[in-house]
């Protein structure tokens, strides 16, 4: 395998994580699902995120599903070295690696890919008794992505203090450009929409890579409310969202409706419904129009919580302080002899900003930043741009404006 992750994360036995994260452990079992391909430079970090996430937890509240196929480099054998450490460990996990490459020109790409990411769904379907009503709580998908374990726990940890049946973070790649230099530029556009059905940056912005990668997030007129929230390192509601890494209630993809009773049928990852003139754009954002049309409609981005796609973009400096944003609300700052305090112009991970009393939910204490969804409305249409497998070029004319459903 590649070099061990040389990410600098908080560690997770620090007396302040505890605080903050212990109440996860008496949550339901949450299933970790991966698709892989072509990954060995990520996997490392990966691998050593997954064993500190299973045993904060508890390994038996932690089962790691990864599906991989086709992959020409060493992912397949760092799959099946994690496989034993697993084991040896006592983590629960299935691990599949497939050598038939995907040819991608002779197949729907997001049916194909609805396909693996149900693969790796598979042991939610697992051990359930008849008497069984949810075995798993929630499902965590992780992208080719660096993270810490913090920012792990922090989706899991949101989503229980929310209330939510979805928490993303924001993933991003490095921007490039001649005119402004670097930064990061958040990625997953395809997917995300804010609460007016508008895509967080514009899709058709020919200037896109010179300007700022934060500050052009909910930048539509409809937006400026959750761009405050945004840049102030606020937890904000959402349609949709993936950005590389989500906690999803497993209840919908069980068959269990939102309030306990028995749903019709069971959400799956599935391509679009074209018969009906569905919009094409991802797997994942279809997976938020389900969740929806079920009245599983609490999502949530946390904007302190990050992923990148290159390792040195993780401790970028705009990156680090929007986290820190989020993170002085936790509990009063340190003192300036604390030796753990950030200096202003450092972007190492912060050691001390951590809340000084657990979430408010089941009366487990106090959250600072909690969402009152009963002043939370949905979009009345959300905009899409389908994928095509040739000619996929975006212009104004091809956009979808498609109206949200009514629940099912």
């Amino acid at each position: 395998m590649p070099a061990q992750n040389t990410l600098n994360c908080t560690p997770l036995s620090s007396p302040e994580t505890e605080l903050r994260y212990a109440h996860l452990r008496s949550r339901g079992p949450t299933l970790v699902a991966l698709n892989l391909h072509q990954n060995a430079e990520v996997f490392p970090s990966l691998a050593s995120q997954l064993l500190d996430l299973a045993i904060f937890l508890g390994p038996t509240n932690v089962h790691v599903s990864i599906f991989e196929n086709g992959s020409p480099d060493s992912t397949p054998m760092g799959m099946a070295h994690f496989s034993a450490v697993l084991t040896r460990a006592g983590v629960p996990h299935t691990i599949t690696s497939d050598p038939r490459e995907t040819e991608w020109s002779e197949v729907d790409r997001i049916e194909q890919l609805s396909v693996y990411r149900n693969i790796a769904l598979e042991p939610l379907f697992t051990n359930l008794t008849d008497q069984s009503t949810v075995r798993f709580e929630t499902v965590l998908f992780i992208n080719d992505v660096f993270a810490c374990p913090s920012d792990t726990l922090e989706l899991l940890h949101q989503r229980v203090v929310q209330n939510a049946h979805a928490t993303c973070g924001l993933d991003y790649r490095w921007r490039r450009s001649v005119l402004s230099g670097t930064g990061p530029k958040f990625y997953d556009n395809w997917v995300s929409r804010s609460l007016t059905g508008m895509t967080l940056r514009s899709r058709l912005d020919v200037f896109a890579e010179s300007r700022d990668g934060l500050l052009e997030l909910f930048s539509e007129y409809e937006d400026l409310e959750y761009r405050d929230r945004f840049r102030a390192g606020r937890v904000l509601p959402m349609y949709s969202c993936w950005n590389g890494m989500i906690a999803l209630d497993a209840r919908p993809f069980l068959g269990i409706t939102v309030d306990g009773g028995v749903a019709r049928d069971k959400v799956i990852f599935r391509g679009a419904r074209r018969r009906r003139h569905e919009c094409a754009a991802s797997e994942c954002k279809l997976i938020a129009k389900d969740f929806w049309t079920r009245n599983f409609d609490r999502w949530v981005l946390v904007p302190h919580v990050r992923v990148t796609y290159e390792r040195d973009l993780y401790h970028q400096e705009d990156l680090v302080n929007l986290a820190h944003r989020a993170q002085l609300r936790w509990r009063t700052p340190p003192s300036s002899h604390d030796p753990l305090a950030p200096s202003h112009n450092s972007s190492a991970p912060l050691q001390w900003a951590y809340p000084h009393t657990a979430p408010t939910v089941d009366g487990l204490g106090e959250e600072v930043d909690f969402i009152d969804w009963s002043g939370v409305t949905g979009p009345e249409s959300v905009v899409c741009w389908p994928y095509h497998r040739v000619g996929n070029v975006e212009w104004w004319w091809t956009r979808v404006v498609e109206k949200v459903t009514s629940v099912q």
